[in-house]
């Protein structure tokens, strides 16, 4: 995340909602999960070229796509990294997309 962006209250708890979720499902430590999710989440908006700012302030198209490429390189990364079964990888991803679909209503 580039320095000096600001992570909203909101942000926040849906970073932490999603580590609970990964730990839930998939058994990972705290450490584990909340680093997965901010890899991720640096290289998404890297990749993306875009702030934390300017996400809180973009309308609902726009999250959705960002949502699901971070979605995406979650999976990936969890895919490459542990050696889990791909049901519980599924089901722990569907829990992470219905946490961010729902944080966007």
């Amino acid at each position: 995340m580039k320095s000096g962006d600001k992570i909203s209250d909101r942000q926040i708890e849906l970073i932490q909602g999603s580590a609970n979720i990964l730990m839930e499902e998939l058994y990972l430590s705290k450490e584990e999960a909340l680093q997965l999710i901010s890899d991720s989440l640096k290289q998404q908006l890297q990749e993306s070229n875009v702030t934390f700012a300017f996400l809180e302030l973009s309308g609902i198209p726009a999250r959705q796509a960002f949502v699901r490429n971070l979605v995406y390189r979650v999976e990936t990364k969890i895919n490459a990294s542990f050696n889990l079964p791909k049901e519980k990888i599924k089901k722990a991803i569907d829990r992470f997309v219905k946490l961010f679909r729902d944080s966007l209503n």
